[in-house]
């Protein structure tokens, strides 16, 4: 805002550091300053004092109507120059070139590969192995969970060893059990499905894990392993988990399969297919009382 101006009064206008700055700032575009415009009132009775100072090239004493026209005129080229400096700005702007866009990676689509259909699957060995657990009605159901020679399975009793570890229980084969129940009356498979169908041995599980190929895939939202013989049929082996005595638990996250061999080593355990979701099989251990998953073979 102007100062009101009164005619015979004497005011001085001080026009300090009125410059323009031109500079490019990081992006290439010009940039403007302009400082403020100061105005000082002064009273005629200060102005003999004023003039004594040593800064008189930067005051400037003029008539009142002088002064103000004079200040209008500032005004006036400071917003044609703003005005211009906006103008080019946003040319320059305008004319920045664009970076070019970043082409997204195209999604892969995953082709969610099935095992072989049919009910027994040839896979080039030396037994043919069924495509669904027992219990199950797909490749990819659970099934039943059975404890090691208890083809019920109802048996649910963890109890069977004393303090010294010694099997103790009538149950999961008894004291003294078969060292192959695989087509016995204590055989899981022969008794559930019937017919030729029985539990593999060991061997035939070890052979299952080293003459196929093992890959971790989820089929039908399950877990599990694709087996793939050098034939190139396949079944699928979900990963059921366990139960230990009521509960169930850890499925999707490993897989069991008895075999109907018995330990003689250790009288309390049997062999089993052990794998998980790093995808290595391996034949081991556990104790008979585990309820596992089985699959048949013929």
């Amino acid at each position: 805002m102007f100062p009101d101006v009164i005619s015979g009064d004497i005011f001085i206008y001080r026009l300090d550091i009125i410059r323009y700055l031109i500079q490019k700032n990081q992006s290439g575009l010009l940039t403007f300053k302009f400082p403020a415009l100061i105005f000082a009132e002064v009273k005629p009775k200060t102005i003999q004092n004023m003039k004594k100072t040593s800064n008189h090239k930067h005051s400037i004493f003029l008539g009142s109507r002088l002064s103000r026209t004079l200040a209008i005129v500032a005004m006036i080229v400071f917003f044609i120059i703003m005005i211009d400096c906006s103008s080019t700005n946003k040319n320059s702007a305008k004319a920045a070139p664009k970076p070019a866009p970043v082409p997204k990676p195209k999604a892969e689509v995953a082709v969610e590969v099935a095992p072989t259909k049919g009910e027994l699957i040839d896979l080039g060995l030396s037994v043919k192995w069924a495509s669904c657990n027992v219990g199950a009605k797909a490749p990819e159901d659970f099934g039943d969970y059975f404890g090691w020679a208890d083809p019920t399975g109802k048996e649910i009793d963890q109890d069977v060893t004393d303090s010294n570890d010694k099997w103790t229980s009538s149950l999961y084969g008894g004291k003294k059990p078969l060292k192959e129940i695989s087509g016995s009356k204590f055989d899981i498979a022969r008794v559930n499905m019937g017919g030729d169908w029985r539990m593999p041995t060991r061997e035939e599980e070890q052979e299952l894990i080293d003459k196929c190929t093992w890959k971790i895939i989820s089929y039908k939202g399950v877990k599990g392993a694709m087996v793939t013989g050098k034939n190139g049929n396949s079944i699928f082996l979900p990963m059921s988990g366990w139960r230990c005595g009521p509960d169930v638990g850890v499925q999707n996250e490993v897989g069991f399969y008895w075999s109907g061999t018995h330990c003689t080593e250790d009288s309390g355990f049997a062999y089993r297919i052990h794998f998980e979701l790093d995808g290595c099989p391996d034949l081991s251990m556990s104790i008979r009382c585990f309820g596992f998953s089985v699959r048949a073979v013929q």
